[in-house]
């Protein structure tokens, strides 16, 4: 994937889709994103934080790489428990290929979804989150951004 040195609020307008580029690394003075023509990581430089530009620019975006705190290994362990415990109340139901899909796609679309994250089994950066591609087949979960299909 090519390199390229982009300011601040390019990653911004890319965030909000109104920037398209080849794909590639980008390279903001303070962020940066991995764009695969579909689909876009987003982080901030080690020891920055986030700039002006990306504030004004893309808030939302900002406001995710600024302030969220992503839950802690226990946090996400106690989520797991908790969701496995509601499936299995429920009976162990899974959704159909299609609705996998669906979610998959969705997850997809995201710019929390991280699908290399975790060895290969994603992660979701949403703070009510936290899922990996295993919740896709749970019919008991929901996506806590409204992403997937009811």
């Amino acid at each position: 994937m090519r390199v390229r040195e982009v300011a601040d609020e390019e990653i911004g307008l890319l965030y909000r889709r109104e920037w398209l580029p080849e794909p590639g690394h980008l390279h903001g003075k303070t962020v940066w994103a991995v764009w695969d023509g579909r689909t876009a990581r987003y982080g901030v430089h080690p020891g920055c934080t986030v700039s002006d530009g990306l504030r004004t620019s893309a808030p939302e975006l900002a406001a995710e790489l600024a302030g969220v705190a992503m839950p802690t290994a226990v946090e996400i362990a106690a989520r797991g428990m908790v969701a496995f415990a509601r499936w299995a109340a429920a009976g162990l139901p899974v959704v159909d290929e299609p609705t996998r899909q669906q979610r998959a796609a969705a997850c997809a679309e995201c710019p929390r979804w991280d699908a290399a994250a975790r060895g290969g089994l994603g992660h979701c950066k949403h703070p009510g989150c936290g899922c990996t591609h295993l919740k896709w087949w749970l019919a008991t979960e929901r996506c806590p951004d409204g992403r997937w299909p009811a």
